[in-house]
């Protein structure tokens, strides 16, 4: 029965490490859109700026 038990909280530790992952994977990507579209919008001010 303990081994089960055990078996389960290393399961749950597993998953939760993964979450972890996919939410770090998911604001990493935020993040790296957020930029494109700074620099994005960055370009075309400086575009307008200038001419």
């Amino acid at each position: 029965m303990k081994a089960s038990v055990r078996k389960q909280v290393k399961a749950l530790e597993e998953e939760g490490k993964r979450y972890d992952l996919y939410k770090y994977a998911k604001s990493y990507n935020i993040g790296r859109i957020v930029l494109a579209i700074l620099l994005v919008a960055f370009l075309i001010a400086a575009h307008i700026w200038h001419f």
